[in-house]
């Protein structure tokens, strides 16, 4: 399960970040840059959802706001 939302949730955040580099002019630098940026911040993204616990991360989605 921990896989199959790393996987859905790279692609996605792949696709975004090279529409982001299609839809403007930048140097071939700028580009590369962009993409080493991407590649970093799905490498620390992929080590937490790795690590996380099943349970904790439904626990906090059903959580309720007790200060109201």
């Amino acid at each position: 399960m921990r896989m199959k939302i790393f996987i859905m949730s790279s692609v996605l955040y792949f696709a975004i970040g090279f529409l982001i580099i299609m839809m403007f002019d930048m140097s071939l630098y700028l580009k590369s840059l962009f993409i080493m940026i991407l590649i970093l911040v799905n490498g620390i993204f992929k080590d937490y959802v790795l690590k996380m616990n099943h349970f904790d991360f439904f626990k906090f989605l059903n959580r309720k706001n007790n200060n109201i």
